[in-house]
């Protein structure tokens, strides 16, 4: 099964963005690179960002000649806006998508325990996952969700993209964060699975 990664990408700066955010956004890409399940893409969208188009370009150029990265180029749009991850989504070839921010990483097994999750019957799926303290002190655990709207995030699913559900009009941060799960909610075809490798970065969740 095909699983696109969905990444958008601002590397300038901005109030609360993770410091080291060049080197951050290389250990993402090379986390997607070193998966264990290979019928994957990353799907990486440059939200008006120069310095997210000159890394990929330089030095991940074998992978764009074999498209397991696919760079969209996109003007700049108001940080954590939807559209912006849903043209990953439409440009995606993958019957399955997940989310990779770019602060975050996956550990290598991650896209095999999601691949190995899809049945027939299912929809879409959901996982646990870390909360690793890379500039946050103290905070190292297991964010356990159990699939309703309280206790999901925007990294912890991955769907079928067939699914009629978009991204449009959602946010990533903010009072809209969860607009996008909601919509996912309404498809009752769901499981959880468990040991799925999602690391989160820069973010603390109590």
């Amino acid at each position: 099964m095909r699983i696109s990664c969905i990444m958008p990408s601002f590397l300038g700066d901005y109030p609360g963005a993770a410091p080291n955010r060049k080197q951050i956004f290389v250990r993402a890409v090379n986390s997607f690179l070193a998966q264990t399940h290979k019928d994957c893409e990353l799907i990486c969208i440059s939200d008006g960002c120069p310095e997210t188009i000159q890394i990929v370009k330089s030095r991940y150029k074998k992978e764009l000649e074999a498209k397991r990265i696919v760079l969209l180029e996109l003007p700049r749009h108001p940080l954590f806006t939807g559209s912006v991850r849903q043209s990953g989504i439409d440009a995606a070839s993958g019957e399955v998508v997940c989310n990779l921010d770019g602060d975050d990483y996956f550990l290598p097994h991650h896209l095999t325990s999601i691949n190995s999750g899809f049945t027939a019957d299912v929809d879409w799926v959901y996982w646990n996952y870390w909360i690793r303290p890379d500039n946050i002190k103290g905070v190292d655990h297991l964010f356990e969700s159990d699939g309703t709207l309280e206790r999901m995030n925007n990294w912890s699913h991955a769907w079928r993209r067939s699914l009629p559900v978009s991204w449009e009009g959602c946010d990533g941060k903010g009072v809209d964060n969860k607009i996008f799960l909601a919509r996912l909610l309404e498809f009752p075809k769901r499981k959880k699975i468990y040991g799925t490798g999602y690391c989160v970065t820069n973010v603390q969740i109590l």
